[in-house]
């Protein structure tokens, strides 16, 4: 029979990890569980949830892992949850396996600074092709929200949705040429890409309250930050949507 035991390491008041030693299956995800609801009555910023020294793990236990996260994002104050699984152990290879992930997320952790999360080199990325037509914004919602399910970051996926579609409308509506959308995981970030062939720069209407229904308004109300970029081929406007506000 499969064992496991869980840690539980706090870092400070705002990050809380969580550490498997042993076998992930169906039964032990249970027990990952109620640790994880342990660390919630604390109130962190963010839960880590180190599967670094998992020795064992069958498709059940690892495909219940979204759902842990999901739960964190669904409670009243949603705290995100960290899935790290560091490049070449067990854990990164069963996950993408039965995951099929594209990137594996580990996290610097120092208790007397800030949360950093870093991606596995190289950068993760997702690419579509945005063509015009009535399907093209429901294809941009399921293309942006299945990126952040697959780089087991699903707390992101309601505001990369958001903008994204945004962006990819004000492409089709009026740009020119082949529109592309890139989605890249960077340190702090999930940078929204749009590029087409015009070079026409968007902007706001600042003369009036802003219009955050639609449009520029909804990317800057949503976003870290955002800009434009010309090009030879034409532009990009990119947004980026913060991972996690911790420290």
């Amino acid at each position: 029979m499969a064992s496991v035991r869980i840690d539980i390491v706090h870092h400070g008041q705002t990050v809380a990890e969580v550490r498997v030693h042993g076998a992930v299956t169906l039964a032990t995800v249970t027990q990952m569980r109620l640790a994880i609801r342990k660390c919630i009555a604390d109130a962190p910023r963010l839960i880590i949830l180190c599967l670094a020294e998992v020795t064992d793990a069958d498709a059940t236990g690892l495909l219940a892992l979204p759902t842990l996260q999901r739960y964190c994002c669904d409670l009243e104050y949603p705290i995100p949850l960290l899935i790290q699984a560091p490049p070449g152990s067990t854990a990164a290879e069963l996950i993408r396996h039965h995951l099929h992930v594209r990137a594996t997320i580990r996290a610097d952790v120092r208790p007397t600074s800030p949360i950093r999360l870093l991606p596995v080199d190289p950068i993760p990325e997702a690419r579509l092709t945005l063509r015009p037509g009535p399907s093209t914004p429901a294809r941009v919602h399921r293309f942006a929200g299945r990126t952040c399910w697959s780089w087991l970051m699903p707390w992101m996926a309601n505001r990369v949705q958001l903008v994204a579609a945004e962006l990819a409308a004000n492409a089709v509506r009026h740009g020119t040429g082949p529109r592309t959308l890139l989605l890249t995981l960077r340190p702090e970030a999930l940078r929204i890409v749009v590029g087409d062939s015009a070079r026409g720069l968007p902007r706001m209407v600042l003369d009036t309250e802003p219009d955050v229904s639609h449009g520029l308004g909804v990317v800057d109300l949503v976003a870290q930050r955002w800009g434009t970029v010309l090009s030879g081929r034409g532009k990009e406007v990119w947004a980026d949507i913060q991972l996690a506000r911790v420290g």
